[in-house]
């Protein structure tokens, strides 16, 4: 069983981890590099193949999106529309998945310590949780992704709760 967590934003990403939890595979959101980032979907498909040929029995976790009030109209557009991108590619390879409030994985993961204020919380569990993982999302990059790492932990509480740990 492959346990699949994904952060659907423009900075996302998409981890997944085995029945031991050891991640198996992990990439940054695939993006198109013009002037304006978008959504490369022809990638996304690779990436989705790539998964079902590791395990045909995948569940997975997706992000459920928000628009926040502070967003401008391209920002909440393309919000929606990458969470609509993951939902066709999951359905379309026929992965289960269950679509996850991010206050409640965090809560979840972090074992109670989810503090909104802290957005880089994640960056510091996974980097305890997977001590040998590489969280940069490309060699030239000096800060860790909290994309991949919100990614792992979605993929951590799929995994939790697919293991009877969580309620």
């Amino acid at each position: 069983m492959l346990y699949l967590g994904i952060d659907n934003g423009l900075s996302g990403g998409i981890v997944v981890l085995n029945d031991n939890a050891d991640i198996v595979y992990k990439t940054v959101m695939p993006v198109t590099n013009s002037d304006k980032r978008e959504y490369d979907i022809k990638t996304l498909k690779e990436v989705f193949k790539q998964i079902r040929v590791l395990d045909c029995n995948v569940i997975a976790g997706l992000e459920k999106a928000y628009v926040r009030p502070v967003q401008g109209i391209r920002a909440a557009f393309s919000t929606g529309y990458g969470f609509g991108i993951m939902q066709a590619l999951l359905e379309s390879n026929e992965i289960g998945y269950e679509i996850i409030n991010p206050t409640v994985w965090m809560k979840d993961v972090f074992e109670g310590n989810y503090r909104k204020e802290e957005k880089k919380q994640s960056i510091l569990w996974a980097q305890r949780k997977w001590p040998k993982e590489n969280w940069l999302p490309t060699v030239k990059s000096k800060m860790a992704s909290d994309g991949l790492t919100d990614a792992a932990g979605i993929a951590f509480y799929i995994y939790l709760r697919n293991r009877g740990k969580l309620i």
